[in-house]
């Protein structure tokens, strides 16, 4: 949970910045991660990427909400996300991968950049051409911790969960609650 609220703190950070509202900066943030952590894993600098973006969403969050108070962030998307994340953290704690997908291509890339630390060094990928976007969300996500497949798992539903708030942005508390409901 503790990467969600860096995550949390990144969106935060992202909804100051670009004055939008915080639904939508929360897949905005999760987006800039990908990217983030695409351009310092192709200059093998991975590591040191996530941890720049775990402390930027700490420390900026921290200020963001404390230069503009926490009622400035919330919403019924931003709460709609926090509730439904906290649901997916315990209901995944014990997932497994189980599909072939998982095993032929992308559990299998996060497991690598989780043991390499590094975009592509290895020619035992099936699918190397692949894009490495979730791999690289969920590297985020289990970064500090190390690997597991429960938090792989957590990672790519968080990530359903953020375009889920940004849909959500203006929808209202009846509106929030149907969306996320699906």
């Amino acid at each position: 949970m503790l990467s969600t609220i860096s995550l949390i703190g990144l969106a935060a950070l992202a909804s100051h910045l670009f004055k939008c509202r915080m639904e939508t900066s929360i897949f905005l943030a999760a987006a800039a991660v990908i990217v983030v952590l695409f351009l310092g894993g192709s200059l093998n600098m991975l590591p040191v990427t996530a941890w720049g973006l775990w402390l930027t969403g700490f420390v900026g969050g921290a200020f963001a909400v404390y230069r503009y108070k926490l009622r400035s962030f919330v919403s019924p998307g931003a709460l709609a996300f926090l509730v439904a994340s906290a649901l997916l953290y315990f209901k995944v704690q014990s997932g497994a991968f189980a599909r072939w997908d998982e095993f032929s291509h992308w559990g299998t890339v996060i497991k690598h950049y989780a043991s390499v630390g590094s975009l592509y060094q290895s020619s035992t990928l099936y699918f190397p051409d692949y894009p490495p976007g979730l791999a690289l969300f969920s590297y985020f996500i289990f970064f500090p911790f190390g690997f597991s497949e429960s938090m792989s798992l957590y990672a790519s539903g968080l990530l359903v969960l953020s375009v889920l708030a940004a849909v959500s942005a203006g929808a209202g508390i009846a509106g929030t609650i149907l969306i996320f409901s699906i």
